[in-house]
C-alpha cells in the first residue's frame, strides 16, 4: 500500500466524463445552490477518489450510494471517506480505519480552511483528517492543497456562529500530504479526535415537524434555520434526511399507517391523488363498466384477512402492471406489509424482465424479484416494520422506473 506517498506536483485533472456525471447528478438538487453543492463535491470525489486509491486496497470509499451522498449534498458541503486499516511494518498490529473528510472548495485563496460544523460536532459524522481541495472549473483541475485533524480544528480552530462553521487559517494546516499516510501508518496512537458534546435526542413526532417544516422551499439554506442540536440530530440519521431530501424536492413520502385512519379524509385524498386507491375501490371501477383487470388478479381472494389493500396502477414503456400492498397492523404497532405485482389491462401475464424490489430509504436494493415469461403475479417476501421506518418499493422494465417512497 502507498497511499499519499510520492504526491506528484501536477495537479489533479477534471476528466469530461466527471464533469458530464455531476452536472447530471446535480439535477436533483432541491434547489439551484444546492445543486450547485452536489456539482462540486461529486466532481471533486470522482477526481480525488481514484487518487487516494492509487495502489491501496479497494477498500477506500464513501460506503454510500449515489442517492445517499445526494441527500447530505444537498443540505452541506463535503464528503466522508473511509480509509482502511493495514498492518505496522513487520508487525501484525493493524492500524484502525480513518476517516477522511473532503472538502471541496471553489475559492482562489486558500489562506483558511472552512469545515462545516455537521462534520464536526455531529458524533457519527466526525472524522479523523479533513483534506481541503481546491476546484478551478475554468482551468479543469482539483488541488489538495492541506489538511488538518479534527483535534485541531476543535481545539485551534474559529467558529463562526454566522454561517455554522469552523475556520483554521493556512499556517496550521499541513501541506505536506504525504505526512497524513505516514502518521497513520507509524504513529497510530495519535490523537485525531477531540472530545464531542452529544447531540438533542429527537422523537420521530419532532422529527415529523421539522421536516416538514423545513420542506418550505421558501428556506434556501435549512441548515441554518433550526438550532444546531437539533438539526444534527435530524441529519444523522439517514432516514430523517433521506426524508427531508425528498420532502424539499416534492417528492412524497407516504405515511402508511394513514391507511389505518379513515378519519384523514383530506390526507386519504391526497394518496388518491398520487394513485392510490383502495381495493374496494379498485373493484368497483371495473364494475362499472371499464375493463376487467387480469384473471391472476380477480382471484386475489388469500386478501380477504388483510387489514388494508392499497392498489395503483403502474405504466412501464408501453405497458402496465398493477402494484399491490396488503398491510396488516400487528399488537405491537409494527405493520407487516406484503408487496406484489399484477398485470392489468386485459394481460394475462407480466411482462417479462418486469422487476419488483425493496429498497432502503437511500434507495439500495434490499431485495428484487423478476417476473420470468408467463408469470401472472411476483411478490416479495412479507417484512414487518417499526413506527417511523423508512423503505421504498420500486417497479422497473427495461429504462422504465418507478419508485414509491413510504414511511411506517
Amino acid at each position: 500500500m502507498n497511499f499519499l506517498v510520492d504526491i506528484p506536483e501536477s495537479w489533479l485533472a477534471l476528466s469530461p466524463r466527471a464533469i458530464s456525471q455531476s452536472w447530471r447528478q446535480s439535477q436533483s438538487g432541491s434547489t439551484l445552490n444546492s445543486g450547485w453543492t452536489i456539482y462540486l463535491n461529486q466532481l471533486c470525489l470522482q477526481t480525488v477518489l481514484p487518487w487516494l486509491q492509487e495502489d491501496t486496497t479497494p477498500q477506500t470509499g464513501t460506503g454510500l450510494n449515489t442517492r445517499a451522498l445526494t441527500c447530505i449534498w444537498d443540505v452541506v458541503n463535503g464528503t466522508a471517506i473511509q480509509v482502511p486499516g493495514q498492518a505496522l511494518p513487520q508487525t501484525s498490529t493493524p492500524v484502525q480505519p480513518r476517516r477522511l473528510i473532503l472538502i471541496p472548495t471553489e475559492t482562489i485563496d486558500t489562506d483558511e480552511l472552512r469545515v462545516p460544523q455537521e462534520w464536526v460536532d455531529i458524533p457519527d459524522w466526525l472524522g479523523d483528517y479533513y483534506l481541503a481541495v481546491q476546484i478551478n472549473l475554468d482551468e479543469g483541475w482539483a488541488k489538495p492543497w492541506g489538511y488538518t485533524t479534527h483535534f485541531q480544528l476543535k481545539t485551534r480552530g474559529q467558529y463562526d456562529s454566522c454561517d455554522r462553521s469552523y475556520g483554521l487559517s493556512q499556517e496550521h494546516l499541513v501541506s505536506d500530504l504525504s505526512l497524513l499516510w505516514l502518521e497513520q501508518q507509524f504513529c497510530p496512537q495519535h490523537q485525531t479526535r477531540a472530545t464531542i458534546e452529544p447531540l438533542t435526542e429527537l422523537s420521530q413526532t419532532q422529527a415529523e415537524q421539522l421536516i416538514q417544516r423545513l420542506a418550505n422551499p421558501e428556506i434556501l439554506v435549512p441548515r441554518l434555520e433550526i438550532p444546531f442540536s437539533s438539526w444534527g440530530a435530524l441529519l444523522e440519521r439517514p432516514q430523517w434526511r433521506g426524508q427531508l431530501y425528498r420532502s424539499r424536492r416534492g417528492l412524497p413520502t407516504i405515511i402508511v399507517k394513514q391507511w389505518f385512519e379513515n378519519q384523514l379524509e383530506n390526507r386519504l385524498e391526497n394518496l388518491v391523488q398520487l394513485g392510490w386507491q383502495s381495493l374496494e375501490a379498485f373493484q368497483s371501477s371495473f364494475s362499472q363498466g371499464s375493463d376487467n383487470p387480469a384473471f391472476g388478479f380477480r382471484s386475489m381472494t388469500h386478501f380477504s384477512e388483510a387489514q388494508v389493500i392499497q392498489v395503483r396502477t403502474v405504466d412501464l414503456e408501453a405497458t402496465q402492471v398493477l402494484l399491490v400492498l396488503e398491510l396488516t397492523r400487528e399488537p405491537d404497532e409494527r405493520i407487516t406489509i406484503k408487496a406484489q405485482l399484477y398485470p392489468v389491462s386485459g394481460d394475462r401475464y407480466l411482462p417479462p424482465q418486469a422487476q419488483l424490489s425493496l429498497l432502503t430509504d437511500t434507495e439500495e436494493i434490499l431485495s428484487s424479484v423478476t417476473a420470468r415469461t408467463q408469470d401472472n403475479i411476483i411478490q416479495l417476501q412479507r417484512f414487518k416494520c417499526d413506527p417511523g421506518f423508512n423503505f421504498g418499493i420500486q417497479v422497473t422494465l427495461g429504462d422504465a422506473e418507478v419508485t414509491e417512497h413510504f414511511m411506517a
